[in-house]
C-alpha cells in the first residue's frame, strides 16, 4: 500500500521539474522507453501546474457572488457541488505533486538496466493502485457532470443577467494571462482536465508495453495496464449520468 499522502502546498514558489530519464545512452533499445518516461513527468508537472492555477483564481467564489444567488442560479445545492468539487482538486494536487516527488527521484540513474525499470514498474503500480489515487479521479468525475451544468447556467446570456457571463469572461481572462505555457482557453479547458489526465495514463502504459516486449519481459507492465484500465472504466462510469 501507498504511505500516507504529504501535505502539498497549493502552487509551489519552485514549481517540481521533471528529471530526465537517461537509459538509452549505454542502450539504444530503452530509447522509446526514454521518451515514454519522461513524458509521463512532463505531462504530469503541467498537469499539476494547471490545477495550481485553478485553485489558486478561486472557482468556489462563484458561489459567494451576491448577484448569481440572489437570481438562483448559484443556489445552495450549486454551493455544495463547488465546495466538493474543489475539496476534491486539493486532493487530486496533492496525489499529482506527490506522485512528481517520488518519479522523479526514480529517474535519476547512470544506465539502462532490469533493476532499475523495475524500480519505476513498481513505483507506478503501488502509485496508481492506491486508494487516494483511484478514489480522487473518481470522486471528481462524479462531480464534473453537476460542475459543468452550473458554468453552462453562469454562462448563459440572457437579458438583463449579462452579469453572470461576465463572472467567466473575468475568470477565463484571468486564467489566459496567468497561463503562460499551459495555453488554456477558458475554464472548461481545465476542468476536464482531470479526466483527461486518468485517461493519458493508460496510454501511456499501453507505449511502454508495445516499446519493451521487443526485448525484455512486460509482467510488471501487464499488471499495471490491468489496474489502470479497471480505474479508467470507473472513472468513465462516474461521468455518466444516471
Amino acid at each position: 500500500k501507498a504511505g500516507p499522502l504529504k501535505q502539498a502546498p497549493l502552487s509551489p514558489k519552485v514549481p517540481l521539474v521533471p528529471v530526465k530519464a537517461n537509459f538509452a545512452r549505454l542502450d539504444k533499445r530503452y530509447e522509446r522507453i526514454e521518451n515514454i518516461l519522461n513524458e509521463i513527468g512532463e505531462t504530469e508537472a503541467v498537469f499539476s501546474e494547471a490545477l495550481a492555477l485553478l485553485l489558486d483564481l478561486k472557482i468556489e467564489n462563484l458561489s459567494l457572488s451576491e448577484s448569481l444567488s440572489k437570481s438562483g442560479v448559484v443556489d445552495k445545492k450549486s454551493k455544495k457541488t463547488l465546495d466538493r468539487s474543489v475539496s476534491v482538486l486539493r486532493r487530486i494536487l496533492q496525489v499529482s505533486q506527490n506522485f512528481q516527488e517520488g518519479y522523479s527521484s526514480l529517474l535519476v540513474t547512470n544506465g539502462p538496466s532490469s533493476s532499475s525499470m523495475d524500480a519505476i514498474e513498481d513505483f507506478l503500480i503501488q502509485a496508481m493502485s492506491s486508494s487516494e489515487f483511484q478514489s480522487s479521479f473518481s470522486d471528481y468525475a462524479f462531480e464534473l457532470l453537476e460542475l459543468n451544468q452550473i458554468i453552462i447556467k453562469i454562462e448563459a446570456k440572457k437579458k438583463g443577467k449579462k452579469i453572470h457571463s461576465q463572472y467567466i469572461q473575468e475568470f477565463n481572462k484571468e486564467l489566459v494571462q496567468n497561463s503562460r505555457r499551459l495555453c488554456f482557453i477558458n475554464m472548461g479547458s481545465v476542468l476536464i482536465l482531470p479526466i483527461q489526465r486518468a485517461l493519458k495514463y493508460e496510454l501511456f502504459v499501453k507505449e511502454l508495453i508495445k516499446a519493451k516486449k521487443e526485448f525484455d519481459s512486460i509482467d510488471r507492465l501487464s499488471v499495471l495496464q490491468e489496474i489502470i484500465q479497471d480505474f479508467a472504466s470507473q472513472t468513465n462510469q462516474k461521468l455518466s449520468p444516471t
